[in-house]
This record gives C-alpha cells, structure tokens and sequence, in this order.
C-alpha cells in the first residue's frame, strides 16, 4: 500500500479525480502533471495503473454504466411495489446521465478520443445504447411475472423511460436549473404516474 491506497482504491482515486479535472477545466486541459497534483500521486505512479492520459479518461466515462445496470437489476427484479421500482430506476438513469454527459461532450471536441471512446464501449459491448436492452431486459422480466402489460413491447417501454431521463438531464446540465421547476423526485413521480395506465397489465 502506497499513498495511503491500496491497489484497487489508488486506481478508482484516479478515475475520480480525472473525472472532476474534466468537469472544472475541460478534456484538452487535463493533463498528466495536472492529475499527479489532483491525486497526490507521481506520474510514474499514474502510468503503473493506466498507459496514459487517454485511457484514464476513457475508462472515466465507461465505469459508470455497471453501477446502473446493476441498479436495474436490483429494483426491477419482479418483486417490490413496481410504481417505487420505475420511479428509482428513472432516477438513477438521470444521476447517470447527469454524471456522464459533461464526460462524453468533452470527447466531441477531440475526433481522435471520440473514436477511441466509441471503441471502447463496442470492444466492452458496454456502452450506453446497451441501457435500451438492459432496460428492456428487466421489463420483459415484469411482464412475464405479469406485473406489467405484455401487450407492449419491453424495448418501448424502455424508449419511454430513457428518452425523458435524457432530456431532463441535458437541460438541467445546459440551463444550470431546472426549466420545468420540479425536482428530480418530483420529475420521476410524474413520469412514472403518466406511464402507469401503459404498463398496468389489462383486466380481464
């Protein structure tokens, strides 16, 4: 142990100290000296645990999906009260969207990393269009628990979730504010309240 880190801990300090470098100065000023002064650590330090600055920025924008997917899993597993389920599944997806869109905006200005980015997320098969399959995923599981209508398909119900988790989130990291003036708790309750009708399965 070194630095006061184990292994494992000095490489997620890291990532999170990149991760907020990003979000003050922007992707072209973040720097190898400049992460060495954020972490406390050397630079030879830096290169024992990534091969160099593009990589530790890359692997900053794909660790944050597997928290989500798992968040998925846990809350749409077919057995709690479906309407709190859906409410904490869409607020999840836009504290991930939140995190990751400043991440990913920064990439568009260097074609050479959005490239590599994009390489990333299909060589790990991780990237965020994997949520619309992981999302629909777990609403088949509702379905065939017979908790949500079967009659609609899982991949739109999925489309129905994201896309307004998206948009809130944008919004919200463009204005700085929220234009609809709810807050997020607010927002995902009456989401969910206007999808309900959908998704409840039909009487007989």
């Amino acid at each position: 142990m070194r630095n006061g880190y184990m292994p494992g801990e000095t490489k997620q300090h890291i990532l999170e100290a990149a991760a907020k470098l990003i979000e003050e100065k922007g992707l072209g000023r973040v720097t190898t000296k400049e992460l060495s002064r954020a972490t406390g650590l050397s630079e030879g330090a830096l290169y024992r645990h990534f091969v160099g600055k593009e990589e530790v920025l890359l692997a900053v924008v794909a660790q944050n999906l597997p928290e989500l997917q798992a968040t998925f899993q846990q809350h749409l597993s077919g057995t709690g009260d479906l309407r709190s389920d859906l409410e904490a599944i869409v607020l999840s997806t836009m504290n991930y969207f939140t995190r990751i869109i400043p991440l990913c905006s920064a990439f568009f200005s260097d074609a050479t990393l959005l490239e590599q980015l994009r390489a990333v997320f299909q060589r790990i098969q991780c990237g965020p269009e994997s949520l619309y399959g992981a999302v629909a995923d777990c609403i088949a599981r509702e379905q065939a628990a017979g908790r949500v209508n079967p009659r609609v398909p899982a991949l739109n119900i999925a489309i129905m979730l994201l896309g307004p988790c998206f948009q809130q989130a944008f919004m919200l990291q463009l204005l700085g504010r929220d234009p609809l003036g709810k807050s997020q708790q607010q927002f995902a309750q009456e989401l969910i309240q206007t999808l309900m009708p959908t998704l409840m399965p039909e009487k007989n």
